[in-house]
């Protein structure tokens, strides 16, 4: 599967911060008017989801790529960065498990990255 560019930066910039089990979800064919992509990625404690999501928010904005909106910024288990065409939820491990995004859009293609980009199927 091909990615964006700004995607693949993204998951690089959360593996950069120890984010762990990055997965991408091809939701193009699922929900297309809401978004293209899905970014989870799990982090171990709320300062490092904050610290996930101030850094990914910092270095795009430097791009000059705004978030269209981010919810769950402050005493939250999961924080979610609206860039329109991708979507990146930033969880802790609890939460991510509670919702199960990945059961839940089961049929969506799949990257992992573990500082490698691999698809599954």
């Amino acid at each position: 599967m091909e990615l964006p560019e700004s995607v693949k930066n993204c998951v690089k910039l959360l593996y950069d911060k120890k984010g762990e089990d990055i997965l991408i979800l091809d939701m193009r064919e699922l929900i297309p008017e809401i978004t293209d992509y899905f970014i989870i990625v799990t982090g171990h404690t709320h300062d490092h989801i904050l610290s996930m999501e101030e850094y990914v928010e910092g270095e795009f904005a430097k791009r000059g790529l705004l978030p269209h909106h981010i919810e769950g910024h402050r005493h939250s288990r999961w924080i979610l960065m609206d860039y329109g065409f991708f979507i990146v939820h930033i969880m802790l491990k609890e939460a991510r498990e509670f919702y199960s995004l990945e059961e839940l859009w089961g049929d969506a293609p799949r990257v992992r990255y573990d500082g490698e980009f691999k698809e599954e199927n």
